[in-house]
């Protein structure tokens, strides 16, 4: 599935710290690849454009702050909110919260959509 270090000997028995980052840096290229990119790709636009209202907060977002940066209504973005849970991309965080559940999608997300 993923490729040894190519600048490392394959005979070596102790694992460097550039073999380590190589293995973080394609760990986090197929998650994009085969994970997150096709998890967008199966979205709705509204889906997606709930999911870009969610970027501008550290952790949590508040659905109210959601609510105004997509200028809707409670009751749609209400609807959005369920639909996301249910697929697993965000999920609530205490009353009137949500934040995303799949790893790496905030970052992803930020740097594809910003």
């Amino acid at each position: 599935m993923f490729e040894s270090n190519p600048t490392e000997s394959p005979e070596k028995e102790i694992v460097s710290l550039s073999d380590v980052i190589y293995g973080i840096e394609s760990s986090e290229e197929h998650m994009e690849r085969m994970i997150l990119d096709t998890t967008i790709s199966e979205l709705s636009e509204k889906d997606l454009e709930f999911l870009v209202a969610m970027l501008p907060d550290q952790a949590e977002s508040k659905i109210s702050d959601i609510t105004k940066r997509l200028g809707c209504t409670t009751n749609l973005a209400g609807q959005y909110r369920l639909r996301l849970i249910k697929q697993g991309i965000i999920e609530e965080y205490g009353r009137g919260r949500v934040q995303f559940s799949m790893p790496l999608l905030k970052d992803y997300l930020a740097k594809v959509h910003i």
